[in-house]
């Protein structure tokens, strides 16, 4: 593999890894405000539909590592889940978001589980976020109900709130870490095992999956962190 001195540079900001990761949950949760609060600080009152996907990059600082996470801001409604599998396709992490002021946003967890597990790989991180917890005085769900739901099914959890930007950049960063500590590095530490094994082996670019949009390396993002 490439090291860092061989990096080519661009106008653009450099990255080591470039990401898929995919927001997910009902429709009204927060999940455009939640991308738009972690990558351009903004916050809008009259916030619209998502109409299919939306994109947004970010990129984070891991140990030594610039990577760049490419966000799919995907519509909750029902009548776009005919294309589920191709918002999926090639992701190494999901947001998982709910409402916790919405009922009925959080028990439809258990169907976006169901939606993950089918349609991506078992490495892909999955992390579970309750969204608006500044609506205090309307709170349906509690912390520990949600912590205990996430724990029980392998998920990590975080609460936050757009409006204050409570958490907000906790819970993407949470993420990539989780993505890097047992997805990427792994991988590192598999290639660097087989190189070991093998001197004459030719270095190659780091593949996650089949999909070849699943994660590049090094080129360029925008937005940095």
């Amino acid at each position: 593999m490439a090291n860092s001195t061989n990096q080519t540079r661009s106008p653009f900001v450099d990255y080591d890894y470039l990401i898929k990761v995919v927001v997910v949950g009902d429709s009204g949760v927060g999940k455009s405000q939640l991308v738009a609060r972690f990558t351009r600080n903004e916050f809008s009152t009259n916030s619209r539909q998502t109409i299919g996907v939306e994109f947004a990059t970010k990129t984070i600082k891991v140990e030594s590592r610039s990577i760049c996470a490419q966000l799919w801001d995907t519509a909750g409604e029902e009548r776009y889940r005919a294309l589920a599998s191709a918002y999926y396709r090639g992701a190494v992490g999901v947001l998982l978001v709910y409402d916790v002021t919405n009922m009925k946003s959080y028990q439809n967890i258990a169907h976006w589980l169901s939606e993950i597990k089918a349609y991506t790989l078992p490495t892909c991180q999955v992390l579970m976020v309750g969204n608006k917890i500044d609506l205090k005085g309307v709170r349906k769900i509690t912390e520990p109900q949600a912590k205990t739901f996430a724990s029980s099914n392998g998920m990590k959890y975080v609460e936050t709130s757009a409006l204050e930007c409570t958490n907000v950049a906790d819970s993407f960063t949470t993420l990539v870490h989780g993505i890097y500590k047992n997805t990427i590095e792994a991988k590192l530490n598999r290639n660097n095992y087989d190189d070991a094994r093998n001197t004459n082996k030719a270095s190659a670019v780091l593949e996650l999956t089949s999909e070849s949009t699943t994660m590049k390396y090094r080129a360029k993002c925008c937005g940095t962190t």
